[in-house]
């Protein structure tokens, strides 16, 4: 019992110096990069295909989808709408394009599904020159008590908060999409 002890206290100490000496930083670097290039290079089955054009380097980014807001030098793309969605609810899959010089913090405002108010989570902090796959997502547990089993129209209204100018929020006109 004595030697186990010894031994596992052994292990610890050398694993403690290990760490604080830097030993494993490249080990724990390789299995981040390695890791990255892995989700980097892996593209969901069901997305469409990188386009580049010649006038803007995300147009055309994804083929048979719906721009639904171009505007402020902000592009939203609606990559459709998974009725399953995850733990909360379903959701609208959305691509988000910033190409301005400013930071957005884009919401939704005026949610309705099939023309009944209901809260909806979207919060998604944009930097310029960046783009973001975003969802939507319609709670659950909000369909239930409005007694909506499956969802036809979405409304909504982008808006959008400036992080350096907070005074001036931007609110796009009401957007609407069916769902089929």
């Amino acid at each position: 019992m004595k030697i186990a002890l010894i031994i596992i206290l052994s292990l610890v100490i050398a694993l403690t110096l290990a760490v604080y000496c830097g030993v494993f930083d490249s080990i724990i670097d390789k299995i981040i990069t390695e890791t990255s290039e892995q989700i980097t290079d892996q593209t969901p089955e069901n997305e469409p295909e990188h386009i580049e054009d010649a006038t803007s380097k995300y147009a055309g980014v994804y083929t048979g989808a719906d721009v639904i807001y171009k505007e402020n030098g902000v592009t939203i793309i609606n990559r459709g709408f998974d009725p399953v969605g995850g733990t909360h609810g379903p959701a609208l899959k959305l691509y988000i394009i910033n190409e301005s010089d400013r930071e957005y913090l884009v919401q939704v405002r005026e949610f309705k599904v099939n023309g009944e108010y209901v809260i909806p989570i979207l919060s998604t902090l944009t930097y310029p020159g960046e783009s973001y796959l975003a969802e939507l997502i319609l709670l659950r547990s909000d369909l239930r008590e409005h007694k909506i089993s499956l969802v036809e129209t979405i409304e909504f209204a982008f808006f959008f908060m400036d992080s350096h100018d907070l005074e001036n929020p931007i609110e796009s006109q009401i957007i609407t999409i069916d769902i089929e």
